[in-house]
């Protein structure tokens, strides 16, 4: 099971290996809503400057609108993408960029996308001779490790 914290420090959201998406009163730990994705999730992280939650599964990234006056929890499809196997994503500090390094058959790669309306693709990075299985951004937003 992943999970991560709202930007109030007030909901918990997790997602299970098995795509059960569920989130949390973290003052009175009830459950507040909770959605079965049936498909296989990677890892979850909740945007700390909006009410955007994002989920990563095998083949995909969806955001949902967070708000927590509303509690829908809709799909945002501006930011759905559809994607070769994942192995790892990040936000950057700032959550300006998403960084995704996928594996294809012909060979890995690291795509980094815009985050302020919808994910749009900025640059795609090739040619690793191996496997990406981890990636993260530098503290001051100007490295990609």
């Amino acid at each position: 099971c992943n999970l991560s914290i709202d930007k109030t420090s007030t909901r918990i959201f997790t997602i299970t290996t098995m795509g059960m998406f569920s989130i949390w009163d973290l003052r009175t730990f009830e459950l507040i809503y909770t959605r079965e994705f049936y498909k296989r999730a990677k890892m979850i992280y909740s945007f700390k400057l909006s009410n955007k939650v994002m989920i990563v599964f095998e083949n995909e990234i969806i955001v949902l609108d967070s708000n927590p006056l509303e509690n829908k929890f809709d799909e945002m499809s501006r930011y759905n993408l559809k994607l070769n196997t994942i192995s790892d994503c990040k936000v950057n500090n700032n959550e300006k960029i998403l960084g995704v390094a996928t594996v294809s058959a012909a060979a890995p790669e690291v795509s980094l996308y815009d985050t302020e309306d919808g994910f749009i693709l900025l640059k795609t990075l090739y040619g690793f001779k191996a496997s990406i299985k981890y990636i993260d951004f530098s503290t001051d937003n100007y490295y990609l490790q």
